[in-house]
């Protein structure tokens, strides 16, 4: 895809990786895909036509196979057909050790006062703030909450309050909403009390 909106998160959230050909590592698409756990590579030389997409010449179709290796230390790389697929485990590859070195190079600084700085996650869910208070961040910056009914169990409900024109009915879907909100921010709250 060229760029995202809000309305494309449902495309990603059924992908297994997104590959797009505008914005940067922090534009729209790749952060959302990242925040779902999937691979996200920007690639410039991506054209998208009605039926098809062509990445460096090669056209690919709908079914067709393509793999990319995204590496926080290399320039990623595009596969075209089946391959096997390596999932990085950040405790084998050298990034946990990366992020305790990176922190304990902040923490010196801040210490001597040298460095006025905080590391906050953008954490929408329990899994996203352990994953972010392991990579080393104080806390959390941003959460924003109507990530947390992407989940395939909470979606319909919010979709439910959108549309029904019975009051009734929104004002039991609040309470429901209500409900999952208070239990995830208790998660959220209790594992950044640690």
């Amino acid at each position: 895809m060229p760029a995202t909106y809000a309305g494309d998160v449902q495309a990603i959230e059924i992908s297994n990786g997104v590959i797009c050909s505008e914005g940067g590592y922090a534009s729209h698409a790749p952060v959302v895909a990242r925040s779902l756990g999937k691979a996200a590579v920007l690639y410039k030389d991506l054209e998208i036509k009605e039926d098809s997409a062509v990445i460096d010449g090669n056209v690919v179709k709908e079914g067709d196979y393509i793999s990319f290796s995204v590496s926080s230390f290399k320039t990623p790389r595009i596969y075209f057909g089946k391959t096997d697929l390596v999932v990085s485990d950040p405790e084998e590859n050298g990034l946990l050790e990366l992020m305790a070195i990176v922190s304990d190079k902040l923490n010196k600084l801040k210490e001597k006062g040298d460095l006025d700085i905080e590391v906050l996650a953008n954490a929408d869910t329990l899994k996203d703030a352990k994953a972010a208070l392991k990579f080393g961040a104080e806390g959390i910056g941003l959460c924003r909450t109507e990530h947390m009914f992407f989940a395939e169990d909470r979606v319909n409900y919010f979709r439910l309050l959108l549309v029904s024109e019975n009051s009734e009915i929104r004002t039991q879907v609040l309470e429901k909403i209500k409900a999952f909100q208070k239990r995830d921010f208790m998660d959220l709250l209790k594992v950044l009390n640690r």
